[in-house]
């Protein structure tokens, strides 16, 4: 139903020009090479990737408060140009289907709790990003916390719930090879929604602004969509991964020439997948690159949670825990230097975490 875009040459020479800047911070040593396979076997044998996840004024830096409001919408997607396929449990369908929330930023007064349906801020058009959950999370809310502050930070953010792989279904993990699709036939529907001058979303979506990011599962997605030659959508200007490695998808068709900036974002002690699968990440990708490894980070905790499940959600953000809030400030940090063309974005998040003991920063922007 939509094919994935292609950038125009203009535009290739434009971010070339804003990727030359900055230098080597440090370089975290490769890790030895795994066999794609292993994530899939590994999936079978414990159920990997379950469990999911536990504005424009720059001048305060990364660790900005909230600059805009936030609203929240449901919307559904259908894909008809792709079948669901069946499962142990599950008949095939013709079509597949993304109940989806997005959150933006409203109108309104910012470091309040999302408003549903609230009026889109006039600061528009915004980028977009598409958010990936990690298997058998049936709802993207799990990862409020994160998407919340990176809307109240100038972003709109589309989370689907992808058709098989947001169930507890036996195999669904496997329609991972699906989801980068998905994620560019979303790309397409949230940009011809902000082209439509009857959506509520009209002058909300920057076309020309487009990361990924996911977690788990979603993490393989965003590698699959972003730095797979299988699947790549050129329309894509950054990605984010966290908890995730690189699997599923050709293991020959791995980065190649692709110099899409990239974050990866792993806790040392994730027991799921292993913090070695993070770090041949980011060894194998291209600069621009960044690496964020929160040490004690489970696979888990470090990206959040929802607001139904906290105590004191009065003030958006009021509730991140420590690692939650310095992933939000890395991400957000990042997002500004690649589509906000902040060129001092990683230089000031850099002073912001000196003094963090518990998390290690590695840039390489050229």
């Amino acid at each position: 139903m939509s094919m994935a875009g292609s950038r125009s040459p203009q535009r290739l020479i434009d971010r070339s020009q804003r990727n030359a800047h900055g230098a080597m911070m440090s370089l975290m040593a490769g890790c030895a090479r795994r066999h794609w396979a292993w994530f899939s076997a590994l999936i079978v044998a414990v159920g990997l990737f379950g469990c999911g996840g536990g504005g424009d004024d720059d001048s305060n830096g990364p660790a900005q408060e909230a600059t805009f409001a936030v609203g929240t919408r449901f919307e559904t997607f259908v894909d008809r140009s792709r079948p669901t396929n069946a499962t142990a449990d599950s008949e095939a369908r013709p079509q597949r289907t993304f109940e989806t929330l997005v959150t933006y930023p409203a109108a309104g007064s910012p470091g309040r709790p999302p408003s549903s349906g609230a009026p889109a801020s006039p600061g528009g058009p915004f980028p977009l990003v598409v958010f990936s959950h990690g298997s058998g999370v049936s709802t993207p809310a799990r990862y409020e916390l994160l998407i919340n502050a990176w809307a109240a930070a100038g972003y709109v953010i589309a989370a689907p719930s992808y058709p098989l792989s947001s169930t507890s279904l036996p195999g669904a993990s496997g329609d991972v090879v699906n989801q980068p699709a998905d994620v560019s036939f979303l790309i397409s529907e949230m940009i011809r929604l902000g082209a439509n001058p009857a959506s509520p979303y009209t002058g909300l979506v920057d076309g020309e602004r487009i990361a990924v990011a996911g977690h788990s599962l979603g993490a393989v997605t965003t590698l699959g969509v972003a730095f797979n030659g299988c699947c790549v959508d050129r329309r894509i200007d950054a990605g984010i991964v966290m908890a995730g490695g690189a699997a599923f998808f050709p293991p020959e068709q791995w980065f190649g020439t692709i110099r899409t900036p990239i974050l990866v974002v792993h806790g040392d002690d994730d027991r799921i997948v292993r913090i070695a699968d993070g770090q041949k990440v980011f060894a194998d990708a291209l600069p621009p690159k960044a690496m964020l490894t929160v040490f004690g980070g489970d696979h888990n905790r470090p990206y959040g949670g929802s607001l139904a499940t906290t105590e004191n959600p009065e003030r958006l953000g009021a509730t991140l825990n420590g690692p939650t809030q310095i992933v939000n400030t890395t991400a957000v940090a990042f997002l500004d230097r690649f589509l906000k063309d902040r060129k001092d974005a990683l230089a000031r998040l850099r002073t912001v975490l000196l003094d963090e003991v518990g998390v290690k920063l590695e840039v390489i922007e050229q």
